[in-house]
């Protein structure tokens, strides 16, 4: 639980850039909770780049876009999935990702009031992190498969 708290105060007191790369190669968390519901949903949340520093991307019905150009040495992007998938996969511009590309994995309880879970509570979501250093623009997919073999597509054209 110590721990727990160590990671949610650098959360709160770091810029995304500086959490994003220092949580990079951590290990999932360890917190106990009970599975999550069927994958009903998938959506890029978050981009920050070296260039473009961070930007949230609001939930669109058509391809979202950054306001910002972003690229460089660091550049990550953050999908919320709502539910458990059994796959997924990324690509940018067409070209997938090598394995080791989703570096951190959070998950999410409290539908509606988003958090990320404590012990004992119902996972609904998982936030998963993707490194794409040294891309300088185009559009970043994440395809991901429920158990059921439906198909969720989250896209985000970055500029």
């Amino acid at each position: 639980m110590k721990r727990l708290l160590v990671v949610a105060a650098l959360f709160a007191a770091l810029p995304g850039m500086i959490f994003a790369q220092a949580f990079r190669d951590m290990p999932r968390s360890g917190v106990a909770s009970r599975p999550a519901p069927l994958l009903t949903s998938t959506h890029v949340t978050y981009v920050e780049s070296a260039i473009g520093g961070p930007e949230n991307v609001p939930p669109s019905q058509f391809l979202p876009q950054t306001e910002r150009d972003h690229g460089g040495a660091i550049m990550d992007v953050a999908v919320f999935e709502t539910g458990l998938a059994s796959s997924r996969g990324a690509s940018m511009n067409g070209v997938t990702l090598p394995h080791g590309s989703q570096y951190r994995t959070e998950n999410y309880c409290g539908a509606g009031g988003w958090h990320v879970c404590r012990p004992g509570e119902e996972v609904q979501g998982f936030m998963r992190y993707w490194k794409l250093d040294g891309y300088q623009s185009g559009t970043f997919e994440q395809v991901t498969y429920s158990s059921r073999g439906q198909r969720f597509s989250a896209r985000l054209f970055i500029r």
